[in-house]
């Protein structure tokens, strides 16, 4: 995530700050608000170009010129969101049974195999390898996001998942970034 890479080592040169704007055209902007970084005492000035997530600091980026950048915002799932135990008009929270009788929690993964583990590790190479990529690329966040997203998909219909329907073409890829753009 981009706020690890920020926060790492310096934890108190950066926050995040509300959006103070009087008429907040999303209400994303209840879950989100702007990084900033520290310039003096107790003084903080906004990273223009991103908005973070209060709860978890997930970071996108955010473009502020009116172009109704925030309609991907409202998307984000918050991995740090527990489920919600107040209930109200307007905050109610329906799922499946099990989804309430069995928390996620860090000691409810399971551990891969040293086995499973290096045959990952091997597939990851040879792809850098064949497709001439930065071993970089490992680390980068979006790889790591989209690898999480599947796991969890994984884990919520409890099954195979045919990776014909998890991978998309570059044409696909090129489509929906327009998309998102707009």
């Amino acid at each position: 995530m981009i706020w690890e890479r920020m926060t790492i080592g310096e934890p108190k040169e950066y926050k995040i700050i509300n959006n103070d704007q009087k008429h907040l055209s999303s209400p994303a902007w209840t879950k989100f608000g702007f990084p900033a970084k520290r310039v003096g005492d107790d003084a903080y000035r906004r990273i223009d170009g991103f908005a973070s997530c209060f709860n978890c600091k997930s970071t996108y980026s955010y473009q502020s010129d009116g172009s109704g950048s925030t309609k991907h915002l409202p998307r984000h799932i918050c991995s740090k969101a527990s489920l919600s135990t107040t209930v109200s008009a307007a905050n109610i929270v329906e799922a499946p049974i099990d989804k309430f009788t069995q928390p996620k929690t860090a000691s409810s993964s399971i551990k891969l195999s040293i086995q499973d583990s290096m045959k990952i590790r091997d597939e990851f190479t040879k792809w850098f390898c064949s497709s001439i990529r930065s071993f970089n690329m490992i680390t980068d966040p979006g790889l790591k996001d989209t690898l999480q997203i599947i796991v969890d998909m994984y884990q919520k219909y409890r099954g195979s998942i045919d990776i014909n329907d998890v991978l998309v073409s570059a044409t696909a890829i090129s489509t929906n970034v327009a998309k998102l753009a707009h």
